[in-house]
């Protein structure tokens, strides 16, 4: 392990999770929105955001990361701040640091955190790694196809031996904020009016995903009380529903969560396509809805097989974790699957070789960022 402590951190665009290397779970986990208060700035529960660019563009001052990617480094810096005392951490120049990086990241965005942490925090060291890439570590595995369904991005990466395979990575912005806001929208419909924090909260206690798309059953009404005491009913078709369009996206290329996984299989080598098939591992608070697995790895399977030519006939689907392939260990934590691959990684002997000083970077910035984060 490494002579100092490492904080590994996990900004996503709903939260921010940190942590010390080799622990089970993060120590904390704070909302990635801050107001102006007296004091400076405070953390708030998260409210979200939709596809409306006027509502998206009036609360940019309260979300730094949006869709995966630091918007507002100002703001984040806040937000780095009230971690670091959540933690306990009153100077970090004896405390490394590991940053989970979304797939949809640059190479400008790594150079950014590297001049913050190095110049505003005076950090002995950093290493920034690829978030589905550290998902899958923390299932035990170097090599297989990776979902990640968060907040803001839905990915689809594969990775072999460790590193993803940028080349055939997809991304769609629609994720679990998106289903926040058809819930709320599908509410609306029945003269049910919520704002959009409780229509997450509601997604998160009754949302799921169905897994028999043929038929689309009629559910019982589902009782729930408003915020304000008043009880209701509402059909449970509408959690159902307001899942739909991660599969089926009309307004998405590709068009749906199957597409986008099948695609980034159909990119990589014939050679490689075997194992990532049968390692298909879903990560992200998304992949926590009911039925998420069952449905993806019901329709992919139809969808190679519709689509496999004569070298990928054997190709079988295997998703991790569904209710035929559960995992202890994983199954249940998969929401931080990052953050503790980032744990596992930085851990390790290894980690001293791979990440990068402040003595290196004040030399050579420009190449440190290029050659070591990959």
């Amino acid at each position: 392990m490494s002579d100092i402590p490492v904080l590994v951190v996990d900004v996503g665009s709903a939260s921010l999770k940190a942590g010390y290397a080799g622990d089970d779970s993060p120590v904390t986990v704070i909302p990635s929105t801050a107001q102006k208060c007296a004091k400076g700035m405070e953390v708030m529960e998260d409210p979200g955001f939709g596809n409306d660019e006027s509502e998206f563009e009036s609360r940019k001052s309260f979300h730094p990361v949006q869709r995966g990617l630091v918007k507002d480094w100002e703001m984040l810096e806040s937000l780095w701040r009230i971690m670091l005392d959540d933690i306990g951490i009153v100077s970090s120049d004896t405390t490394s640091v590991m940053i989970t990086e979304s797939p949809v990241a640059s190479p400008a965005d790594r150079s950014k955190w590297a001049e913050m942490l190095f110049e505003s925090y005076r950090v002995p060291s950093i290493y920034i790694a690829n978030s589905s890439s550290l998902s899958l570590f923390a299932s035990g595995r170097t090599t297989g196809l990776v979902v990640e369904s968060g907040a803001g991005v839905t990915s689809t990466v594969p990775v072999f031996e460790g590193l993803a395979l940028q080349h055939a990575a997809t991304t769609v912005n629609y994720a679990g904020q998106d289903v926040s806001e058809k819930v709320k929208s599908l509410l609306w419909e029945k003269d049910i009016s919520v704002d959009l924090g409780y229509a997450r909260m509601l997604k998160e206690r009754m949302a799921y995903v169905r897994t028999d798309t043929a038929s689309r059953s009629n559910q019982d009404n589902v009782n729930f009380s408003l915020p304000d005491g008043t009880d209701v009913s509402a059909s449970g078709n509408i959690f159902g529903d307001c899942t739909e369009k991660l599969f089926f996206n009309i307004d998405a290329e590709p068009n749906g969560l199957v597409h986008q996984a099948n695609e980034s299989l159909q990119l990589c080598d014939d050679s490689l396509q075997k194992d990532l098939a049968n390692n298909v591992v879903i990560s992200g608070g998304t992949s926590m809805l009911p039925g998420f697995g069952d449905r993806l790895e019901s329709e992919m399977t139809k969808l190679v097989k519709k689509n496999a030519t004569r070298s990928q006939r054997n190709l079988k689907v295997r998703v991790i974790p569904s209710s035929s392939h559960r995992e202890a260990g994983y199954t249940s934590q998969r929401k931080t699957a990052a953050w503790i691959g980032g744990s596992i990684i930085s851990s390790l002997d290894t980690f001293k070789q791979i990440k990068i000083t402040r003595q290196e970077w004040e030399e050579d910035p420009d190449a440190c960022v290029r050659t070591k984060f990959v």
